[in-house]
């Protein structure tokens, strides 16, 4: 019985030795002094290792033609680059000599934002690509965003510099140096209105003789100043002042008119009386 077990494995080694070469062994030192494209390392890994590589052709399209070139160990090592380089992963199936492709899903882009002509970095500048990703720069001018595999095109949106666009490559990691334009000019201002009558917008606080509250003075009279001086937003002046403060203004910001005329001085005696005759007035009107 065992006789008949040693030689069916002989017979299955020799079978798998014959499709063709280990992925892991065959083809040492790889040494490509001309860029090669993808397509081309596609084709050499199935012609040295007879297995098949499996991928979706319109996916994988944007890919075949990139190129590299360097010096790799094996044909695993091509494997590796393609992974590391534009995210190809690449999942081995030795039992059936098949070799499945997938492409990235997504790519990493890392840069550097600053001033076109001072060389500074701009911080606060939004980063956005066409399917909704947004990120912004830091106060180092540092940007990171994460985007669809199939993604070209980064845009930069500053309110202080000019917008700029910068194309990305296929590469699953990539960094970039972008450099904006200062926006020195600013679009043309209009301002259009409509002229109007000019109108008064402060509502006067008036009084007739007999409703105005009999608040003496000195004299034991009513005095009109005493009474200005308890209506809301008014005060008295400081100790050793003449006059009345109107919402937090001066003695001397006040204009008092008798009958359409000035008066520069309404108070006697340091502002203890006032110098209107309580007959004498008919209506008061207060401006605050």
């Amino acid at each position: 019985m065992s006789k008949w077990v040693l030689i069916a494995l002989i017979t299955c080694t020799c079978a798998l030795s014959g499709n063709g070469q280990s992925i892991y062994s065959s083809r040492d030192d790889l040494n490509f002094e001309e860029a090669i494209t993808v397509a081309y390392a596609l084709q050499l890994i199935e012609e040295e290792t007879g297995f098949f590589i499996t991928y979706n052709p319109q996916v994988l399209k944007p890919y075949t033609n990139e190129k590299f070139l360097g010096r790799y160990d094996n044909l695993l090592g091509l494997l590796n680059h393609m992974q590391t380089t534009w995210g190809l992963r690449s999942e081995i199936d030795q039992a059936n000599n098949k070799i499945i492709l997938i492409p990235p899903e997504y790519k990493f882009v890392v840069g550097i934002i600053r001033d076109s002509l001072s060389s500074e970095t701009l911080p606060g500048v939004f980063v956005s690509s066409k399917d909704g990703s947004i990120t912004q720069s830091n106060e180092e001018g540092f940007f990171s965003i994460k985007v669809p595999a199939s993604e070209t095109m980064l845009q930069f949106n500053s309110l202080s510099h000019n917008t700029t666009e910068v194309s990305l490559s296929r590469k699953n990691r990539q960094s970039v140096l972008v450099e904006l334009a200062f926006r020195n000019e600013i679009d043309l201002i209009v301002i259009r209105d409509t002229i109007t009558e000019p109108s008064l917008s402060v509502i006067p606080w008036r009084a007739e003789k007999e409703y105005l509250p009999e608040v003496t003075g000195i004299g034991g009279t009513p005095d009109l100043i005493s009474t200005i001086k308890t209506h809301p937003g008014v005060s008295v002046g400081y100790e050793g002042q003449n006059g009345f403060i109107v919402r937090g203004g001066g003695p001397d910001q006040n204009l008092v008119l008798l009958d359409g005329l000035p008066l520069l001085e309404t108070s006697h005696l340091g502002g203890l009386t006032s110098v209107f005759m309580d007959e004498a007035i008919k209506t008061f009107d207060l401006y605050k």
